[in-house]
């Protein structure tokens, strides 16, 4: 038989705070046939709310718990509490900041938070990707041209400035939580430090190739629902671009000559201006020449070469991903 009697208790109860996070409570009178039933088997009864469930009077409370207490002079009469709240994903025992975490495991409890219930799994292999963003500050870059006028910054001789202006290099770092039952190998191992080869999806935001860099892994082991799983962490760096951009300076240059014959040829050497070798580096044309200087409106401006360069290694990133 099983399950002989079941009933809602009256006497629902509910409290609101500051933040305006609403809990309610209802109970449930069960009665079993057999006194070696335990909470696993009443906590399971069909009539039962499931966890997730939306409170009857108010559609965004969730039922984050369900604690069956059996009765210490009656073993076959026990009394299951529901609890709801707003605040699905902050305490345990109803959301409301009482008692401590579902399991106390970072590994298991950080899993889902911001999932609407429909979206959430109670198998840890089905369960849904978690993301985080943020922005970060990676480095500093040279300043070497005006943003508005395209003009390179150099000063009234048409040398660079010394020292130069720096600006902060923006990107936002990305971490997918998930998890699989594939541990790391060396096919990350490889893949550490390089940008992707094709477009990348991650949550909702598709990443043009060549825009997200791997800057690193975790990979722990976890036993859960009867399963031993990995839950991986996979940090990713996205920038606009990871070409390295630079106008074309020298202290040497490609320079005309006179052969023995008397032929004119081209060699490499160091530059001069006014009979003495420079001590800055000044900007060099597309053919490696000394770049031409102009003056307009009392601003120096030449025809430096803008040099582009593929300096990190792309690959397409290994499962799973």
């Amino acid at each position: 038989m099983g399950y002989t009697s079941f009933k809602e208790l009256a006497g629902k109860s509910g409290s609101v705070n500051s933040s305006y996070q609403r809990q309610y409570t209802r109970q449930f009178r069960i009665i079993t046939d057999d006194a070696t039933h335990g909470p696993y088997y009443v906590g399971s009864h069909p009539s039962l709310p499931l966890i997730f469930s939306a409170y009857p009077d108010d559609a965004n409370a969730f039922c984050v718990s369900l604690s069956p207490q059996q009765d210490s002079d009656n073993p076959l009469a026990w009394t299951v509490t529901a609890q709801y709240a707003y605040a699905m994903d902050s305490w345990a025992g109803g959301g409301g900041g009482v008692g401590p975490v579902a399991t106390g495991n970072p590994q298991i409890d950080s899993q889902q938070k911001g999932q609407p219930p429909a979206s959430r799994a109670s198998a840890p292999l089905s369960r849904p990707r978690d993301y985080s963003f943020q922005t970060i500050n990676v480095g500093q870059r040279v300043v070497e041209k005006d943003v508005v006028t395209n003009e390179p910054i150099v000063n009234t001789a048409g040398d660079p400035i010394a020292p130069p202006y720096l600006i902060d290099i923006p990107a936002i770092a990305i971490t997918i939580g998930l998890n699989s039952t594939t541990a790391p190998g060396d096919g990350w191992v490889s893949a550490l430090g390089k940008i992707n080869t094709n477009t990348l999806t991650i949550g909702t935001w598709i990443i043009a190739a060549k825009r997200a860099r791997l800057r690193g892994i975790s990979a722990n082991l976890v036993y859960e629902e009867g399963l031993s799983y990995w839950r991986w962490q996979i940090n990713f760096e996205v920038r606009y671009s990871w070409k390295w951009d630079l106008r074309s300076v020298g202290l040497e240059a490609k320079q005309y000559a006179r052969d023995g014959a008397g032929n004119q040829i081209t060699v490499k050497g160091p530059i001069k201006k006014n009979g003495r070798y420079i001590t800055q580096p000044t900007g060099l044309d597309s053919n490696g020449f000394v770049a031409e200087n102009t003056k307009a409106g009392g601003v120096w401006t030449d025809n430096a070469a803008q040099l582009s360069f593929d300096v990190i290694e792309s690959t397409t990133f290994p499962s799973p991903l």
